[in-house]
């Protein structure tokens, strides 16, 4: 085996690791484990850079991102620990280069979507067996309790297993279907994911990403223009059409309450159409609501450079919280990390089926940045994983690599 197999190969031990580590809650809780991950990091970008990986202008800009949120946690818990704790930014900064040397080099990351779907379907249907017995430990999970810490190490997950699986659900879909054809083994492999998937989705009660996924698969299967901002404007006129049915239509809101009974989503419509009703806002919705206004406040006091060290978002939306926090500069490279894939692809390619992948991907991922809070390494994993979908649908359908101009 020649060396620079060996070293694509070690390269790709570690980008595994780095998935698993992001998407497994059992490697969530101790430090041993992100400190693993780093070094995997470390490791691969050390190869690529002896492979003569290039480095572009956008990475300083990632990188200088990663510098302000270490110093703006270095100032505000006032030591070292604030650094520590944002080892997630740098693996997510590690990424993006990722991104840039596997453009070229698409091959390397096959094997990687079905490793990555077996995981996420164990530890779906782990979660979604333990919603069986506590329909609220999906949620608990989520508030750091040390009395919840037992159900992680079984491989119990909270939104940080959820969300990335709706942000890469239209991309992975398509996956599956044009692996029929071309690999039984990898359709086998995306069915049993896709199972898990609809259980952990239907009783955990995250009601939007429900919503993003159904939104995803509109854009993938029945959106055909290029430009994805129509799509946008009918996917918020399909949510407004959706509350107004569920409010004033009674055989529509029984009939969901039905298929949803005994979930957490059931518990959401009641409250949504409480809150039409009564006028008093549910507490989970005003909530929410609060946050939004909070980031939405301090953008307006500080909409150039954030809030910086004097405040902080609303901590529910990632995209606002990012200019809340950072500015326009860390909304710009943020959000450049996180769309960067599919927009990429978009405006690159001319296969139909790659911008309707794209289109889904992007309204799945806008709707659950935009409305939720999410971690720097939940992106990490997006970004890698929907690299390596492309790169298993161009080889499927035999498409001509074209060249993938990075945004």
């Amino acid at each position: 085996m020649s060396n620079v197999k060996i070293e694509a190969f070690i390269q790709k031990c570690a980008v595994i690791y780095i998935a698993a580590w992001t998407i497994s809650p059992p490697l969530s809780l101790d430090m041993i484990w992100r400190y693993l991950a780093l070094a995997c990091a470390g490791v691969w970008f050390v190869i690529a850079i002896m492979r003569n990986m290039q480095i572009h202008r956008e990475h300083a800009f990632a990188l200088l991102f990663a510098v302000l949120v270490s110093a703006v946690a270095f100032y505000e818990k006032g030591s070292f620990s604030g650094v520590i704790g944002q080892i997630s930014i740098f693996m997510l900064v590690i990424a993006y280069f990722m991104l840039y040397f596997y453009k070229d080099r698409r091959d390397e990351l096959s094997g990687l979507v079905p490793i990555v779907l077996i995981l996420f379907a164990v530890w779906n249907f782990i979660t979604s067996a333990q919603l069986i017995i506590d329909p609220n430990i999906a949620r608990d999970i989520v508030r750091n309790d040390p009395s919840t810490y037992s159900y992680i190490r079984k491989g119990v997950g909270g939104y940080g297993l959820m969300y990335p699986q709706v942000c890469v659900f239209p991309a992975v879909v398509m996956w599956v279907l044009q692996s029929l054809r071309k690999n039984r083994i990898m359709f086998a492999v995306g069915c049993v994911w896709g199972v898990s998937y609809f259980m952990f989705v239907t009783t955990s009660g995250y009601s939007i990403a429900l919503m993003a996924s159904l939104l995803g698969l509109y854009a993938l299967f029945l959106y055909r223009r290029r430009s994805v901002v129509p799509v946008i404007i009918i996917s918020a006129l399909i949510i407004a059409l959706f509350l107004v049915l569920l409010v004033n239509w009674d055989p529509f809101r029984n009939a969901l309450l039905d298929f949803f009974d005994g979930t957490k989503v059931a518990k959401k419509i009641n409250d949504l159409v409480s809150t039409a009703e009564t006028g008093e806002t549910a507490d989970s919705i005003a909530a929410r609501w609060r946050r939004y206004y909070e980031s939405l406040e301090t953008i307006y006091y500080f909409p150039v450079i954030g809030g910086l060290f004097w405040r902080s978002g609303g901590g529910h939306s990632a995209l606002l919280d990012a200019m809340a926090k950072y500015g326009i500069f860390g909304f710009v490279v943020y959000t450049k990390m996180m769309f960067c894939v599919p927009l990429s692809y978009k405006r690159s390619t001319n296969k139909n089926l790659l911008i309707r992948i794209s289109n889904g991907v992007i309204i799945s991922l806008l709707f659950v940045t935009l409305l939720n809070s999410v971690p720097y390494n939940f992106i990490m994993t997006v970004t890698i994983v929907l690299a390596a979908i492309y790169a298993d649908i161009i080889k499927w359908r035999g498409f001509e690599y074209e060249p993938i101009e990075m945004l």
